[in-house]
């Protein structure tokens, strides 16, 4: 975070907070510390305090990694908290600020802790209490001076009273109701984690169905392969395809394909959901134990995919099994079908 000098050499170094406004503007949001306010397009956005504070340690450390310890001691000074604490915060925050972005503007840094994921334009605007200018400076380092008269900002604060006193009007009417501007919901609700699970089951089932559909193709090129080339000692899928890439013929070759395809696409597509919920609904992990044997399989997955798979054209698939001491957990099929079953019927 980039701090704001004076280009007054006699000005007095200490400056109160009343006289300094900041604006540290990401993505759509304008995040304004002092009134300790994020709005999302021009409207505010739900935070609570907490999240508010969150949000102004990571922006203020950006881009260094907050540790989890060091979030909790200064998120809860007062009292002792555990990670699922800390957990739920981060959650709850980035249901309200991510939107719909491919990306999660907290990123979690596996084993080390949270950094803020986005570029940050500051602004800096200085009202010395005897001058009747205004600073305003860039997170960049670059600073203009403004001429602005006291009753010019006086004005600007009459307006800005105003603007909040009709905002207030109107809550409580139930009038004002922000557009595109996610709403939290209670990860202790029952409703809540349905939700999540019902997007784990989708994408379960979706990387299931290419699954099968790609060992459909995989016995099909064996089939042609061994037919073509006897093998004295039977060999892996993946051993098999890398021995005979080089000289496919072109049906075998659009059978390779075929089975590529669907790595990259849907079974991609479904495991990174998945990884995804995972992180993100720590809570689920109360519901189902064996999450965390998922989500360790679909990491090492995910990981020999991006740094295997996409460097070897001769790879048709990702295989993740006993060798790697994570086979993937069968039964989760069948748990979280039976989980979503009988929960939906209580929430019905």
């Amino acid at each position: 975070m980039h701090n704001s000098t004076s280009n007054q050499p006699n000005e007095s170094k200490a400056q109160t907070a009343a006289n300094v406004n900041r604006r540290l503007m990401f993505d759509d949001f304008v995040f304004y510390p002092l009134e300790q306010r994020l709005t999302y397009h021009g409207e505010t956005c739900p935070l609570e305090p907490k999240m508010l504070q969150l949000l102004m340690l990571l922006i203020d450390a950006r881009p260094a990694v907050l540790s989890k310890q060091l979030l909790m001691e200064r998120l809860w000074p007062d009292a002792v908290v555990s990670d699922w604490s800390l957990a739920r915060l981060v959650s709850d925050t980035r249901k309200l600020i991510d939107n719909d972005q491919q990306r999660s503007l907290i990123k979690t840094v596996r084993g080390k802790g949270f950094c803020f994921d986005s570029q940050v334009d500051e602004i800096i605007e200085a009202y010395p209490a005897n001058d009747d200018s205004s600073v305003a400076k860039s997170a960049g380092g670059s600073a203009d001076v403004v001429n602005s008269t006291n009753s010019g900002y006086r004005l600007r604060r009459l307006f800005g009273f105003m603007v909040v006193a009709i905002i207030v009007v109107l809550l409580a009417f139930n009038r004002f109701t922000p557009t595109n501007v996610p709403t939290s919901l209670n990860h202790d609700s029952q409703q809540h984690r349905l939700e999540v699970m019902f997007e784990i089951q989708k994408n379960l089932r979706l990387t299931k169905t290419a699954y099968l559909t790609q060992v459909r193709r995989r016995q099909e090129l064996k089939a042609s392969l061994i037919k073509k080339i006897p093998e004295p000692t039977p060999l892996t899928s993946e051993k098999r395809i890398q021995l005979h890439y080089a000289n496919l013929s072109n049906n075998e070759r659009f059978i390779f394909d075929q089975i590529r395809a669907l790595t990259e696409g849907p079974i991609y597509q479904g495991n990174t959901a998945i990884l995804k919920l995972l992180d993100e609904h720590p809570e689920v992990y109360r519901e189902i134990e064996l999450f965390v044997t998922l989500y360790n399989h679909l990491n090492i997955w995910k990981n020999k995919y991006h740094r295997v798979f996409e460097n070897r054209p001769e790879m048709a698939f990702v295989f993740v099994g006993e060798e790697d001491g994570l086979p993937f957990p069968s039964e989760i099929d069948g748990l979280v079908d039976d989980w979503v079953a009988e929960n939906n019927l209580i929430s019905e």
